[in-house]
């Protein structure tokens, strides 16, 4: 049974009831949760702004609650982790991100990016059901995901245009590779094999970038490998955790 704190921070236009699938699984190794909604998201009523930067007075009374802790994040979530592990790393004892890159420049087409941003101002409502289905795209249990993150929705108001908009640019903008070289803390980067958002090419080129960091692409997976496999993707957590421990 382990003991330690594990701070989970959900993606773009979620909340944090998308932990709820793999929660329980971790408490029940002997982990604290703590799973916040980001700002702007979920329930939370602070704004969420338009630079990374301006979240550190959020992040500082986060981390402010907890002595040690790890972070997991998964795609916006991830960037919010990382630059929170080089903003508070005497806090932090790992970090483990999920279908996030220290540089997401890199990872998409500037003409993707520039056009789902244009559907997101005309039509927010139908930019996030077409990164749900894009969340799922590749994945094998693809109708699994988009039913979960239709339930997901369900009891939750959708965040504001101006949220999604600075979420957006937050993650398609992210540059943290030469951050995370200063801080010598421990880091496992997990992505679907068949992630739409992080092409092979692009993965390897970071892999190759940052040798210090721990690597691993999980099969027959998307966007969200946590809901399509729950028990690999805590193994591979709760293996990591331990490994630095």
């Amino acid at each position: 049974m382990r003991s330690g704190t594990l701070i989970l921070l959900h993606g773009w236009a979620q909340h944090a009831g998308v932990w709820d699938i793999v929660r329980d699984r971790f408490s029940g190794l002997g982990y604290r949760i703590y799973s916040p909604d980001l700002p702007g998201h979920g329930q939370s009523e602070i704004p969420f702004p338009p630079r990374l930067h301006e979240l550190r007075d959020w992040m500082e009374q986060l981390l402010s609650r907890h002595e040690q802790v790890f972070l997991l994040g998964w795609s916006l979530g991830g960037v919010i982790a990382t630059y929170m592990m080089t903003q508070f790393p005497a806090k932090v004892s790992g970090l483990i991100t999920v279908g996030t890159l220290p540089n997401m420049k890199d990872a998409m087409p500037e003409s993707a990016r520039q056009s789902f941003r244009m559907l997101l101002h005309q039509d927010a409502f139908r930019a996030v059901q077409r990164l749900t289905a894009l969340m799922a795209l590749g994945d094998c249990c693809s109708k699994d995901i988009r039913s979960y993150f239709r339930k997901s929705f369900q009891n939750r108001s959708p965040a504001a245009v101006s949220t999604l908009c600075n979420g957006y640019d937050m993650l398609m903008n992210a540059d943290l590779e030469s951050s995370m070289h200063q801080i010598k803390k421990p880091c496992l980067l997990l992505s679907g094999e068949r992630d739409y958002f992080i092409p092979e090419e692009a993965w390897q080129a970071c892999q190759k970038r940052m040798p210090a960091v721990h690597f691993q692409r999980i099969r027959d997976t998307g966007h969200a490998p946590f809901v399509s496999r729950p028990e690999d993707f805590v193994r591979r957590v709760e293996q990591f955790i331990r490994d630095t421990q």
